[in-house]
């Protein structure tokens, strides 16, 4: 593959190329982009709100997110079929406990309703919030749990990966392995319009979660290195990262080719890192959620 000079092109190549790190740059990632701000079309579809709550098993008071009971399992993590990168490899087997995630990305809308600012580059209530960093995520969760009493979390990487393979299936994307029937689960740069789009508005997977490939990158809680061949059981990521406390990112998002948006797909930044692809969704785990 060639990459091409535009502010586009350059930003779906914003994964692994280094041997021993991870490289997050090129083009726009580093420097500041004169590619045009998209603005979200007033007609676009979003998603039903009260459909969305009514299909969730818990529903968050303060900001109104949904969430789905994932019950745990056994299940192999990373590349299932020597087709990805080295990264994503060994493939390893890994067991979960029962724990809660959110059915969307947290949307510009939840995140307001916790903090009185809204960093989006691409602005609009019910699309995800993007430009945050894995630190900004951290004070915005301190700052919710204190209000609801839950210990809401971002998801790990093993529990993200077994939510958005519909519960460790042997999935290529969050929701199916036809290449056809991508564009109905994903927005990724054949369909995105080079821009993020409305939360839950493409096909949920098995487990009615929406957006885990495309739309954006999601932040997860571990550090990122590479993978361990050894079994492991809820696993809550290495001790150290690959350099400078690097945190994964799972999922892909809206400029990227189906290659990237996989579901075993990782990569990672300085926790600082902050850009208008990455976002997030919260989980936390079944055992510690307060009552109601």
């Amino acid at each position: 593959m060639s990459r091409d000079r535009d502010c586009t092109t350059a930003a779906s190549w914003r994964f692994i190329v280094a041997a021993a790190v991870i490289v997050g740059a090129g083009g726009c990632a580093t420097t500041p982009c004169t590619c045009p701000e998209a603005v979200a079309k007033e007609s676009e579809p979003v998603a039903d709100r009260a459909v969305l709550a009514a299909s969730a098993d818990y529903v968050d008071a303060i900001t109104g997110i949904g969430f789905v009971l994932v019950t745990g399992g056994t299940f192999e993590m990373g590349d299932l079929h020597d087709t990805g990168y080295y990264y994503e490899s060994p493939a390893h087997t890994v067991t979960l406990s029962d724990f809660y995630i959110s059915q969307t990305e947290v949307t510009q809308r939840q995140w307001r309703r916790v903090t009185n600012y809204n960093p989006a580059y691409f602005r609009g209530p019910d699309l995800p919030v993007d430009q945050v960093s894995w630190n900004d995520i951290q004070e915005w969760l301190t700052k919710l749990n204190r209000r609801t009493g839950q210990r809401y979390r971002l998801p790990t990487e093993a529990e993200w990966e077994y939510a958005a393979r519909s519960g460790g299936k042997d999935e290529k994307w969050s929701g199916t392995s036809n290449p056809q029937a991508l564009g109905d689960y994903a927005w990724y740069r054949a369909n995105s319009d080079q821009r993020s789009h409305p939360v839950a508005t493409k096909r949920p997977n098995g487990l009615g979660l929406y957006d885990m490939s495309g739309n954006l990158w999601e932040w997860v809680a571990d550090r990122f290195a590479y993978f361990s061949s050894q079994p492991q059981l809820d696993p809550q990521g290495p001790a150290q990262s690959v350099k400078d406390d690097y945190r994964a990112y799972k999922g892909g998002a809206w400029d990227y080719i189906p290659g990237i948006v996989r579901a075993s797909m990782r990569s990672g930044k300085e926790p600082s890192y902050k850009r208008r692809w990455i976002g997030f969704r919260i989980a936390m785990d079944a055992s510690s959620r307060a009552a109601d």
